[in-house]
């Protein structure tokens, strides 16, 4: 996520790299119009992202409503852990 200045970043998650060959398993649905099969694919960069902050933040919400996106962001900015070495 970009900091509000536009020159930082306040969390990460994981997205893949395609060029690595770290991709991430997506569900989807084969239907265009109405719903279709069941099927998978491999997806990287922040739409694959994005889900696993947003799931994280409504397992809090779940837990504790009253959360503020202030306290939300301080939460999960505590309790991340930092890239591995050689990773970025």
């Amino acid at each position: 996520m970009t900091g509000r200045d536009g020159t930082t970043v306040e969390i990460a998650a994981p997205g893949g790299d395609a060029q690595l060959g770290r991709t991430v398993l997506s569900t989807l649905n084969a239907g265009h119009t109405t719903p279709g099969a069941d099927s998978y694919a491999y997806y990287q960069g922040t739409s694959m992202a994005t889900p696993h902050v947003a799931g994280i933040v409504s397992l809090m919400q779940s837990l504790k409503p009253t959360l503020t996106p202030a306290q939300i962001t301080t939460f999960l900015q505590t309790t991340a852990r930092a890239f591995p070495t050689g990773t970025i």
